[in-house]
């Protein structure tokens, strides 16, 4: 960001306007991904010292996926893809931080717009089904929220140690960016929602990402 900022400045003073646009728009790129780091350095610190309070309420999981694409649409416009959010499952309003849920789909939104080929396919699905709470021996009706999107296959033994603090894969090195917290942050952000992730490969070089989310409400002695 310095840098570019003094470069910035040796240019006006030489009368170099016509660089000034490429200069900004460096300063903001970096300045975004430190500020980014910053937060999600934050985010870590405090759930290491249990101090991150969450504001559960009843929302639509399919509203708060919407949001997360909105807010990623110019990442998207960028490299030409194509989203497709599928049609809401049959129940799929859950007990959630509303503004921590969101955080999480737009980390996997920004995470599959990255491996994403110029051009290529990202689609969000909603499925009801059913979860065992922990060791509680409690199921539950649940919600699985799914991201798949077109690239290359995640190595089987990255599959889970991608979830750790500071871990990019081989492939995310490769492509540079990203701060090995993003997929981190998402763990723990579902952990006191009792909601597991998970990553999977899929034929053709497609990598799904799922969330299952408990549907508390629907709870009942039945369900056991």
């Amino acid at each position: 960001i310095m840098n570019f900022a003094q470069i910035g400045i040796s240019d006006c003073a030489k009368g170099k306007s016509e660089t000034l646009k490429e200069h900004f728009e460096d300063i903001f790129f970096n300045g975004k991904r430190l500020s980014t780091l910053i937060s999600d350095l934050l985010d870590i610190s405090k759930f290491e010292a249990g101090i991150m309070n969450l504001q559960l309420e009843m929302w639509s999981v399919h509203t708060c996926v919407e949001n997360a694409v909105t807010a990623t649409r110019g990442l998207v416009a960028q490299k030409n893809l194509v989203v497709e959010i599928g049609g809401a499952a049959q129940e799929e309003s859950a007990l959630v931080d509303a503004r921590r849920l969101e955080q999480v789909l737009i980390n996997l939104m920004s995470n599959a717009i990255r491996f994403s080929p110029e051009g290529g396919r990202i689609v969000w699905c909603f499925t009801n089904t059913a979860m065992l709470v922990c060791d509680s021996g409690i199921t539950t009706p649940a919600l699985s929220i799914t991201i798949e999107n077109e690239g290359t296959n995640i190595p089987e033994d990255e599959l889970e140690i991608i979830f750790e603090h500071f871990v990019q894969g081989k492939d995310g090195i490769k492509k540079g960016g990203g701060t090995g917290l993003g997929l981190t942050i998402c763990r723990e952000f579902l952990l006191p929602l009792h909601g597991p992730i998970h990553a999977r490969n899929i034929a053709n070089g497609k990598v799904a990402f799922e969330i299952i989310l408990p549907l508390w409400h629907c709870f009942s002695p039945t369900n056991l």
